[in-house]
């Protein structure tokens, strides 16, 4: 389980599965795909899964997390969604 993330300033902050949720969401929003949060909360926590399969035991970095959530989101056949995320 992903307990922290590593912030762009170098601290530690408790790992928040809803802001990957948020931000997803907002994406959608930007090119009016009208997705839901049931659809978003699927992505996050396919986004989780990924994290949690890392061989690595330190706090993932909040760009790594980026690149995953892209990563999903062109997998899961999103490619708008993620260009508006970036």
């Amino acid at each position: 389980m992903i307990e922290n993330v590593l912030k762009r300033n170098g601290t530690e902050a408790p790992f928040d599965l809803s802001l990957i949720e948020n931000a997803v969401l907002k994406a959608s929003a930007a090119v009016n795909a009208g997705l839901s949060r049931s659809w978003a909360e699927m992505i996050a926590l396919a986004v989780l899964g990924h994290l949690s399969r890392r061989a690595i035991s330190t706090a993932p970095t909040v760009e790594e997390i980026q690149d995953i959530v892209e990563e999903v989101l062109i997998k899961f056949g999103y490619p708008k969604i993620a260009k508006a995320y970036i």
